[in-house]
Protein backbone atom coordinates (compact mmCIF):
# COMPACT_ATOMS: atom_id res chain seq x y z
CA UNK A 1 0.00 0.00 0.00
CA UNK A 2 1.31 3.51 -0.78
CA UNK A 3 1.34 6.01 1.66
CA UNK A 4 -0.41 9.10 1.45
CA UNK A 5 1.98 12.45 1.95
CA UNK A 6 0.39 15.65 2.46
CA UNK A 7 2.55 18.90 0.10
CA UNK A 8 2.02 21.91 0.77
CA UNK A 9 3.16 23.77 -2.75
CA UNK A 10 1.22 26.08 -5.48
CA UNK A 11 0.62 22.78 -7.25
CA UNK A 12 0.14 19.66 -6.06
CA UNK A 13 0.18 16.47 -8.62
CA UNK A 14 -0.27 12.72 -8.25
CA UNK A 15 1.26 9.41 -9.17
CA UNK A 16 0.17 8.45 -12.80
CA UNK A 17 -1.08 4.62 -11.23
CA UNK A 18 -4.08 3.39 -12.50
CA UNK A 19 -7.28 3.04 -9.91
CA UNK A 20 -6.35 2.27 -6.20
CA UNK A 21 -9.64 1.86 -4.77
CA UNK A 22 -9.71 5.73 -3.50
CA UNK A 23 -6.33 5.50 -1.68
CA UNK A 24 -5.36 8.82 -2.18
CA UNK A 25 -1.96 8.59 -3.51
CA UNK A 26 0.51 11.95 -4.14
CA UNK A 27 3.51 12.76 -5.24
CA UNK A 28 4.80 14.92 -7.92
CA UNK A 29 4.83 12.94 -11.34
CA UNK A 30 2.10 14.77 -13.25
CA UNK A 31 -0.04 13.12 -15.48
CA UNK A 32 -3.47 13.95 -17.95
CA UNK A 33 -5.74 11.50 -17.13
CA UNK A 34 -5.29 11.12 -13.66
CA UNK A 35 -9.25 11.26 -11.55
CA UNK A 36 -8.83 13.13 -8.13
CA UNK A 37 -9.95 16.39 -6.58
CA UNK A 38 -8.73 19.87 -6.05
CA UNK A 39 -8.13 21.91 -3.07
CA UNK A 40 -7.51 25.93 -3.56
CA UNK A 41 -6.39 28.37 -1.24
CA UNK A 42 -5.78 31.89 -1.75
CA UNK A 43 -1.72 30.80 -2.32
CA UNK A 44 -1.85 27.56 -3.77
CA UNK A 45 -3.85 24.93 -5.19
CA UNK A 46 -3.67 20.74 -5.20
CA UNK A 47 -4.91 18.05 -7.39
CA UNK A 48 -5.16 14.90 -5.66
CA UNK A 49 -5.26 11.96 -7.32
CA UNK A 50 -7.73 8.71 -6.49
CA UNK A 51 -6.86 6.93 -9.55
CA UNK A 52 -6.52 6.48 -13.48
CA UNK A 53 -8.26 4.68 -16.23
CA UNK A 54 -6.27 1.51 -17.74
CA UNK A 55 -6.15 2.57 -21.40
CA UNK A 56 -6.32 0.05 -23.96
CA UNK A 57 -5.17 1.76 -27.27
CA UNK A 58 -3.38 5.30 -27.11
CA UNK A 59 -5.05 8.53 -26.45
CA UNK A 60 -3.56 11.42 -28.84
CA UNK A 61 -2.66 14.71 -26.70
CA UNK A 62 -1.70 18.26 -27.85
CA UNK A 63 1.67 19.72 -26.60
CA UNK A 64 2.26 23.38 -27.99
CA UNK A 65 4.89 25.78 -26.90
CA UNK A 66 4.27 29.24 -25.15
CA UNK A 67 5.47 32.51 -24.82
CA UNK A 68 5.06 33.55 -21.10
CA UNK A 69 2.64 36.47 -20.30
CA UNK A 70 2.84 38.69 -16.79
CA UNK A 71 0.05 36.11 -15.33
CA UNK A 72 1.44 32.48 -16.25
CA UNK A 73 4.77 33.70 -15.52
CA UNK A 74 3.68 34.91 -11.86
CA UNK A 75 2.41 31.73 -11.38
CA UNK A 76 5.26 30.13 -12.15
CA UNK A 77 7.24 32.14 -9.85
CA UNK A 78 4.85 31.33 -7.30
CA UNK A 79 5.62 27.53 -7.90
CA UNK A 80 9.25 27.48 -7.56
CA UNK A 81 9.61 30.00 -4.40
CA UNK A 82 6.82 27.73 -3.01
CA UNK A 83 9.48 24.96 -3.63
CA UNK A 84 12.42 26.67 -2.14
CA UNK A 85 13.54 26.91 -5.52
CA UNK A 86 15.15 29.61 -7.47
CA UNK A 87 13.31 31.53 -10.09
CA UNK A 88 15.79 30.68 -13.41
CA UNK A 89 13.90 32.24 -15.81
CA UNK A 90 13.73 35.79 -16.93
CA UNK A 91 10.91 37.62 -18.08
CA UNK A 92 10.67 41.29 -18.76
CA UNK A 93 7.22 42.67 -20.15
CA UNK A 94 8.53 44.82 -22.32
CA UNK A 95 11.18 43.14 -24.46
CA UNK A 96 10.02 41.06 -27.80
CA UNK A 97 11.30 37.71 -26.59
CA UNK A 98 9.70 36.26 -23.93
CA UNK A 99 10.69 32.89 -22.05
CA UNK A 100 8.58 29.60 -23.46
CA UNK A 101 6.93 27.25 -21.81
CA UNK A 102 4.82 23.94 -22.65
CA UNK A 103 0.98 23.49 -22.44
CA UNK A 104 0.09 19.43 -22.49
CA UNK A 105 -3.77 19.00 -23.02
CA UNK A 106 -6.10 15.58 -23.99
CA UNK A 107 -6.97 16.32 -27.55
CA UNK A 108 -9.31 13.31 -28.54
CA UNK A 109 -11.79 13.74 -25.89
CA UNK A 110 -14.06 11.28 -27.69
CA UNK A 111 -12.28 8.10 -27.16
CA UNK A 112 -10.52 9.08 -23.87
CA UNK A 113 -14.64 8.92 -22.30
CA UNK A 114 -15.08 5.73 -24.70
CA UNK A 115 -12.34 4.25 -22.80
CA UNK A 116 -13.23 5.71 -19.46
CA UNK A 117 -16.44 3.81 -20.44
CA UNK A 118 -15.09 0.67 -20.78
CA UNK A 119 -15.90 -2.63 -18.38
CA UNK A 120 -11.65 -2.56 -17.25
CA UNK A 121 -12.84 0.68 -15.80
CA UNK A 122 -15.47 -0.32 -14.42
CA UNK A 123 -14.52 0.14 -10.60
CA UNK A 124 -13.51 3.42 -11.54
CA UNK A 125 -16.01 4.62 -13.25
CA UNK A 126 -18.18 3.69 -10.12
CA UNK A 127 -15.94 5.53 -7.73
CA UNK A 128 -15.92 8.26 -9.59
CA UNK A 129 -20.04 8.28 -9.71
CA UNK A 130 -19.64 8.53 -5.76
CA UNK A 131 -19.01 12.06 -5.66
CA UNK A 132 -19.60 14.99 -8.29
CA UNK A 133 -16.21 16.34 -6.75
CA UNK A 134 -13.93 13.80 -8.61
CA UNK A 135 -12.61 15.59 -11.65
CA UNK A 136 -10.30 14.97 -14.88
CA UNK A 137 -6.83 16.32 -14.91
CA UNK A 138 -7.11 17.48 -18.13
CA UNK A 139 -4.29 19.69 -18.64
CA UNK A 140 -1.12 21.12 -17.54
CA UNK A 141 1.73 23.44 -17.96
CA UNK A 142 5.16 23.00 -17.48
CA UNK A 143 8.68 23.85 -18.11
CA UNK A 144 11.60 21.12 -18.66
CA UNK A 145 15.30 20.37 -19.12
CA UNK A 146 16.80 21.57 -22.42
CA UNK A 147 17.47 17.40 -23.40
CA UNK A 148 13.63 17.28 -22.24
CA UNK A 149 12.62 19.88 -24.56
CA UNK A 150 14.48 18.78 -27.86
CA UNK A 151 12.35 15.46 -27.17
CA UNK A 152 9.57 17.52 -27.12
CA UNK A 153 10.22 19.52 -30.12
CA UNK A 154 11.47 16.38 -32.38
CA UNK A 155 8.32 14.38 -31.61
CA UNK A 156 5.13 15.01 -34.35
CA UNK A 157 2.11 13.19 -32.63
CA UNK A 158 1.54 12.63 -28.93
CA UNK A 159 -0.05 10.37 -27.07
CA UNK A 160 -0.98 9.06 -23.56
CA UNK A 161 -0.73 5.32 -23.13
CA UNK A 162 -0.63 2.84 -20.51
CA UNK A 163 2.08 0.64 -19.51
CA UNK A 164 2.37 -1.73 -16.38
CA UNK A 165 -0.22 0.52 -14.57
CA UNK A 166 1.27 3.41 -15.05
CA UNK A 167 -0.02 6.50 -17.81
CA UNK A 168 2.68 7.36 -19.80
CA UNK A 169 3.41 10.11 -22.61
CA UNK A 170 4.87 9.30 -25.74
CA UNK A 171 6.14 11.70 -28.67
CA UNK A 172 6.05 9.61 -32.39
CA UNK A 173 8.19 10.34 -35.45
CA UNK A 174 7.23 8.49 -37.87
CA UNK A 175 8.00 4.96 -36.68
CA UNK A 176 10.33 5.82 -34.06
CA UNK A 177 8.80 6.81 -30.70
CA UNK A 178 10.07 7.87 -27.31
CA UNK A 179 9.20 7.91 -23.37
CA UNK A 180 8.89 11.61 -22.52
CA UNK A 181 9.64 11.56 -18.40
CA UNK A 182 7.08 12.97 -16.30
CA UNK A 183 9.63 13.63 -13.18
CA UNK A 184 11.32 16.18 -15.82
CA UNK A 185 8.30 18.16 -16.00
CA UNK A 186 8.36 20.44 -13.85
CA UNK A 187 4.26 21.54 -13.70
CA UNK A 188 3.60 24.86 -12.65
CA UNK A 189 -0.26 25.05 -13.27
CA UNK A 190 -3.11 22.84 -14.36
CA UNK A 191 -6.56 22.36 -15.90
CA UNK A 192 -9.51 19.89 -14.35
CA UNK A 193 -12.89 19.04 -16.00
CA UNK A 194 -15.68 17.58 -14.57
CA UNK A 195 -18.19 14.75 -16.19
CA UNK A 196 -22.00 14.66 -17.74
CA UNK A 197 -23.30 11.10 -17.04
CA UNK A 198 -26.57 9.15 -19.02
CA UNK A 199 -27.83 5.79 -18.94
CA UNK A 200 -26.63 3.75 -21.49
CA UNK A 201 -29.29 1.69 -23.84
CA UNK A 202 -29.22 -1.07 -21.19
CA UNK A 203 -30.34 1.09 -18.19
CA UNK A 204 -26.35 1.72 -16.76
CA UNK A 205 -24.91 4.65 -16.37
CA UNK A 206 -22.05 5.90 -18.71
CA UNK A 207 -20.04 9.00 -19.21
CA UNK A 208 -21.72 10.76 -22.16
CA UNK A 209 -19.45 14.09 -22.12
CA UNK A 210 -16.21 15.47 -20.54
CA UNK A 211 -16.56 19.69 -20.01
CA UNK A 212 -14.17 22.10 -18.14
CA UNK A 213 -14.96 22.66 -14.31
CA UNK A 214 -17.51 24.65 -13.49
CA UNK A 215 -19.08 24.44 -17.26
CA UNK A 216 -23.01 22.43 -16.86
CA UNK A 217 -24.24 19.62 -18.81
CA UNK A 218 -26.76 19.84 -21.56
CA UNK A 219 -29.98 19.29 -20.47
CA UNK A 220 -30.69 15.51 -21.23
CA UNK A 221 -27.39 15.09 -19.17
CA UNK A 222 -26.71 14.87 -15.54
CA UNK A 223 -23.78 16.00 -13.65
CA UNK A 224 -24.84 13.75 -10.83
CA UNK A 225 -25.46 10.10 -12.13
CA UNK A 226 -27.88 9.39 -9.39
CA UNK A 227 -29.95 11.28 -10.71
CA UNK A 228 -30.49 10.07 -14.05
CA UNK A 229 -34.02 9.50 -15.12
CA UNK A 230 -34.60 5.62 -15.48
CA UNK A 231 -37.67 6.38 -17.68
CA UNK A 232 -35.84 7.52 -20.29
CA UNK A 233 -34.04 4.39 -21.02
CA UNK A 234 -37.65 2.49 -20.73
CA UNK A 235 -39.12 4.37 -23.70
CA UNK A 236 -35.78 3.86 -25.41
CA UNK A 237 -36.21 0.25 -25.34
CA UNK A 238 -40.00 0.39 -26.32
CA UNK A 239 -40.88 -0.79 -29.76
Amino acid sequence: MRKFYALSVLVLLAACATFTGGKKVTTTIPCIGAIGTTHASFFSKAFVKVGAPELSAPIAVQIQSMAFDRSTFTAYKKFRTAQGKEVTLEYVDTLDTKPRFFQLALSNVVQFTEQLNTERNRSLRTYIMQDRQHLLLSGVSFVTDEATALQLQKAVHFYLTSNAGELQLQGKTGKHKTTIPMAALQVFDFNTSGFCWQNNRYGKPEIALIVPKGAGCPPDLEKDASKIDDTKVYLKLQP
